[in-house]
């Protein structure tokens, strides 16, 4: 009888810990497995997560023991295997041992191909430098799950290359960029880190190019990146094709007043004040809706002195809050200027968000 209430109460410590996990009391998950552990737990997974806890907190060697400890157990399944050997794997890179964790992950990943294993080797040759043989892991994933495909391997060649420039390496970086774009012509973080660099260093018909490129396919950016088209249109003299670009636009895109509101600059910087007020006159319903565009058409109401229609324009603008051009990982919070689809932090796959309180934390 004493036997069974002992074994009743050893049970409810490593139950109320994964209750602590899930509620996200990881202090009190910390207690709890500690004391079933020492109470003789044969569940593996208080072990696991107990020394995950551990390591979480510092206490690197600790984990490493615990884990190993779990190595020898003849009664592993192939998922418990699995999960044991990535924990001990993390345990070897959280005492810097980077060589001896691949090599862990890669005696298992050798006996069967699981893309899990084969994604936290991909994290481990990332954190390691080596952003070859990270790219090489990552295929390896997309051929057993067909999501990791050619879209996720260009956002972690960006990614990489957008590291590099903070890194002072903008050579390399252009070739991590040339690979990303070949693996995904359409790549957003890819199309968009070329762009900005191109400004950078002249190359006027490349940074339109692949800006032009961006806003095919998607215009969301088109606030961002206008300034920097212009800019290298002005500069190359080509200032008659930016009325081409932002028509074309216009086409593409019928119900971006953004788009109207700039190519009504556009006429007015040329004093072509009445052509700009015609085209946003025609398009009165989409202007009256967005406050950017009822400001312009008020302002060209007033060059022309129409003080009446300036005032009713005001009154229909809600100033509204502009967006941010900075990125916020929603995983880690890492920061970052470029619409990156990978973050090079904590090896997550589409977790930017502008939305600084949209951070999981």
């Amino acid at each position: 009888r004493r036997q069974r209430q002992m074994c009743i109460r050893d049970r409810n410590y490593y139950i109320d810990a994964l209750h602590a996990l899930i509620e996200g009391r990881d202090d009190d998950a910390l207690t709890l497995l500690t004391k079933a552990v020492r109470m003789g737990e044969s569940s593996t997974d208080a072990y696991l997560q107990l020394g995950n806890l551990l390591r979480e907190r510092g206490h690197h060697d600790r984990a490493l023991q615990l884990h190993k400890g779990l190595m020898i157990r003849r009664d592993l399944g192939d998922e418990e295997e699995k999960a044991v050997t990535v924990a001990l794997a993390d345990d070897f890179a959280a005492l810097g041992r980077i060589d001896r964790a691949i090599q862990t992950l890669e005696q298992l990943s050798r006996r069967r191909k699981d893309p899990e294993v084969m994604f936290s080797l991909h994290r481990l040759h990332h954190r390691n430098g080596d952003y070859d043989r990270a790219l090489s892991s990552l295929r390896d994933v997309g051929k057993i799950d067909k999501s990791y495909g050619g879209e996720k391997r260009a956002g972690y060649l960006a990614s990489v290359a957008d590291a590099l420039i903070r890194d002072g390496r903008e050579e390399e970086a252009g070739n991590y960029l040339d690979r990303a774009r070949k693996e995904h012509g359409e790549s957003i973080p890819a199309l968009y880190i070329s762009g900005m660099q191109a400004v950078k260093r002249g190359d006027l018909d490349a940074s339109v190019r692949n800006l032009e490129r961006l806003l095919e396919v998607d215009i969301g950016y088109f606030a961002e990146v206008l300034p920097c088209i212009e800019k290298a249109l002005f500069e190359a003299g080509r200032f008659q094709d930016l009325e081409r670009f932002l028509r074309d636009l216009l086409k593409r895109n019928p119900g971006e007043a953004r788009i109207l509101t700039e190519l009504a600059s556009f006429y007015e910087k040329k004093g072509e004040i009445d052509e700009a007020v015609r085209l946003l006159e025609e398009e009165r319903e989409l202007v009256s809706g967005d406050p950017a565009a009822s400001a312009r058409l008020a302002s060209l109401y007033l060059q022309r002195g129409e003080t009446q229609a300036a005032r009713r324009m005001l009154e229909t603008v809600d100033t509204a809050s502009e967006n941010t051009d900075i990125y916020f990982c929603r995983v880690c919070g890492n920061v970052s200027s470029a619409p990156l689809s990978y973050c090079s932090n904590c090896s997550s796959f589409d977790t930017f968000t502008r939305d600084y309180e949209k951070i999981d934390r």
